[in-house]
């Protein structure tokens, strides 16, 4: 038994002849704590050579997942263990640090106390006699004028902060995301949790639940700017398709505006047509009939331009336009009638084809023009 204590002795001793790193104390190099070197020897965590810890009576214990960075000092019967990191600040006495608590830039740490969980005690500030800071809460104070204490036996837990000259003593207890600071003093049996904020005064015996004033009024911020942002969008809608009726009502006025245009022009053509051959060109039902009377007639022939039609025996049921060919350098335009007392008539102009050309397509530009009024 005692050969195998005497070689654990000296297996530890040659891990700690070797410089040792943590990555919580970067550019920090140390040893390897041992505890109990006297009766069972087990390795420790990690301990900067810019640490001080005072293990004279054995009595400290430090777990393998610790570490010790910077100035730090320990002592007395303090016990650290899971993955707690102590950062240039003091342990002494039986304080008991667990977990992943952090303790760090002066902060010190006394007594019985006990910091667990993911708890931060940093800066100027004390933990003392038999308080506990557990859970996501936070101990916390830069200002050197000033010093935060939790004493008694005092708990702050949650994610409850006590930061400047805030003391939270007696049997106090202080959760949730409560938030103490200034010179408040909270003692005897005094509940506070909630979003309670305090910065002066003492507050002794009392249950302090307040609301989240600030996140309501957050929440009232962001839900009238959300809805004026949907009054927004809702009023670019509008004036955009406003602007998008607008601009199609201007397309489609321009457009009829050029399709008015254009059989304006188709009856000039057709009524030129006429003056030119000798024929009288009358329109009527809007442009959609076209009566032509040759000079020294009375009979008027028509032209229907339109798909609904009485003929009977037509086989597009509408008056056409055609040109053909009579010789190499001769063409013949002609216009089909509707029938009339079961007869149609033609009428025919000679010319050129480029002549003819324009005023058949003008017959079909107001052909086009009626087939979608009627």
């Amino acid at each position: 038994m005692i050969k195998s204590i005497f070689a654990a002795a000296i297996f530890l001793f040659s891990l700690n002849s070797f410089a040792a790193t943590s990555p919580e104390c970067p550019g920090e190099e140390g040893y390897y704590f041992t505890n109990y070197k006297r009766r069972n020897p087990t390795q420790g965590g990690f301990v900067s050579n810019k640490a001080d810890v005072q293990d004279t009576d054995e009595m400290i214990f430090i777990g393998p997942e610790v570490s010790i960075c910077g100035s730090s000092r320990v002592s007395g019967r303090a016990r650290i263990f899971g993955s707690a990191v102590i950062r240039s600040a003091t342990v002494k006495d039986s304080a008991e640090i667990s977990e992943n608590a952090v303790i760090s830039s002066g902060a010190e740490v006394s007594g019985n106390s006990k910091i667990s969980g993911k708890a931060v005690v940093s800066g100027f500030v004390e933990v003392m006699e038999d308080a506990v800071v557990t859970d996501n809460a936070s101990v916390v104070n830069s200002d050197s004028e000033r010093l935060a204490r939790v004493s008694g036996k005092a708990r702050v837990g949650g994610s409850a902060r006590v930061t400047e000259d805030a003391v939270v003593e007696g049997s106090a207890r202080v959760n949730g995301n409560a938030k103490l600071s200034g010179d408040v003093r909270v003692d005897g049996s005094s509940l506070i949790k909630g979003h309670t904020k305090r910065s002066t005064g003492k507050i002794s015996g009392e249950t302090l639940n307040d609301p989240d004033y600030e996140g309501l009024e957050k929440a009232r911020k962001e839900r009238e700017a959300y809805e004026e942002k949907c009054r927004q969008e809702e009023e670019a809608k509008k004036l955009a398709k406003q602007a998008a009726d607008i601009k199609a009502a201007l397309e489609a006025k321009q457009a009829s505006d050029a399709k008015n245009a254009k059989v304006f022009d188709a009856r000039n053509e057709l009524i030129a047509l006429g003056v030119l051959t000798g024929y009288k060109v009358v329109f009527k039902d809007d442009n959609c009939r076209i009566e032509m009377t040759e000079d020294g007639t009375s009979k008027a022939i028509p032209f229907l331009l339109s798909r609904n039609t009485n003929s009977w025996d037509r086989t597009s049921g509408k008056s056409g336009a055609t040109i053909v060919k009579v010789s190499s350098d001769s063409y013949q335009l002609r216009f089909e009638s509707e029938f009339v007392d079961k007869r149609n008539f033609y009428v025919t102009f000679e010319g050129s084809a480029a002549n003819l050309r324009k005023y058949k397509e003008a017959f079909e530009t107001l052909y086009e023009y009626c087939k979608e009024r009627l």
